[in-house]
Parts: C-alpha cells; sequence; structure tokens
C-alpha cells in the first residue's frame, strides 16, 4: 500500500510536493498502525463542505491510498477536517521520505 498526502491552496494558492508513504518500506508495527489509520479514513462519512468567502486562503488536503491497484482518493480543506483523516496526514507527514 502508498499513501499519497498532497496539500494545495492557502496564501498564494501553493502548492506543495507530494508526500508518499510506502507501507512495504516500514517494519511491521508501522504497517499495522497505517492500515488502522486507513480503515479509520475509509470508514468515516465523507465531509460536504460550502465554499466559504473568509477561508479563501484556507488550505486543502488531498489523501490517495493505493492498495495493491485498487486506488481510493479522500479530500478535506481547513473548514472541516475530520479527526480520523488529521490522524491519518499527521502520520504521513511524519513518516514522510520512507517510500
Amino acid at each position: 500500500m502508498k499513501v499519497t498526502l498532497e496539500k494545495y491552496g492557502g496564501f498564494a494558492a501553493m502548492r506543495r510536493s507530494p508526500i508518499v508513504v510506502d507501507a512495504a518500506k516500514l517494519p511491521e508495527n508501522e504497517q499495522a498502525e497505517l492500515q488502522g489509520l486507513v480503515a479509520a479514513v475509509r470508514e468515516a462519512p465523507p465531509v460536504l463542505t460550502a465554499a466559504n468567502e473568509q477561508l479563501r486562503d484556507a488550505m486543502s488536503y488531498r489523501i490517495s491510498i493505493d492498495d495493491d491497484g485498487a486506488t481510493s482518493v479522500h479530500q478535506a480543506a481547513d473548514a472541516a477536517v475530520p479527526e480520523s483523516f488529521k490522524r491519518l496526514m499527521q502520520w504521513v507527514e511524519r513518516h514522510a521520505g520512507t517510500g
């Protein structure tokens, strides 16, 4: 499984380089932790947010999960980031460079 985090938007509509974590390159305990975080994101209901003029500089986030060729994409923005999404995003950031 590979998990890719993309961040874009914010001030000056910046786009950052994607962060990719390859579970195959992780120790078994971290693979299990990643599996649990991914499962929580997949089980969470999608977040629907209306455009908010006051948040025009808000960041948007996309997490793509490639699991043996089956890809799922999950998105959130500063206006509404589900807790499960936030935990996975932070985990991927901490493990940047693993993959």
